[in-house]
């Protein structure tokens, strides 16, 4: 992720943020990353959740950055 300007914390700080919560909330359960992707499983509060990174974009991983027509 270092590649791309987008690392761990930066994911963290994105979490806290849109569940509005501190970055100590956000327990990191799974990693995994390739080349230019990855699914990360975490814990917010007691909450399971999971998200994808695009590139050097985080978001939940059922949202779908292309999808134009919800918008």
């Amino acid at each position: 992720m270092k590649r791309v300007n987008a690392t761990i914390e930066d994911l963290r700080k994105h979490i806290a943020v849109e569940n509005d919560c501190d970055e100590k909330d956000v327990i990191f359960l799974r990693i995994s990353e390739q080349l230019g992707n990855g699914m990360y499983s975490v814990c917010v509060k007691g909450k399971e959740m999971k998200y994808k990174r695009m590139g050097s974009v985080f978001m939940g991983a059922k949202e779908n950055p292309f999808d134009t027509a919800s918008k």
